[in-house]
């Protein structure tokens, strides 16, 4: 797969996870919104429409916010300053 596929796949994901990405949500909250995603159909970059399930919606969650906190969270090429993704900046 291409970058560009790539990237357009990860842009995808993450505006099926929408409010999940800035929210911070009890975990009944998530649920029924990994819940409400499922229920609706997806279209993918190349135009493919899907079904998701409220398992693949929860583990793309997961596996964004362990990345988030990682302490080893990858540099962003081309990014601001090379600074690692997630990463706070000082004032």
């Amino acid at each position: 797969m291409k970058h560009d596929d790539k990237q357009a796949v990860a842009l995808w994901r993450l505006g099926v996870l929408g409010p999940l990405t800035s929210a911070r949500l009890e975990h009944g909250d998530r649920r029924r919104y990994f819940a409400e995603a499922a229920s609706r159909t997806h279209e993918r970059p190349d135009g493919t429409r899907v079904q998701l399930s409220a398992r693949t919606i929860e583990a793309w969650y997961s596996a964004k916010s362990s990345f988030m906190r990682s302490p080893l969270a990858v540099r962003c090429p081309g990014g601001v300053n090379g600074e690692a993704v997630g990463a706070e900046r000082s004032a």
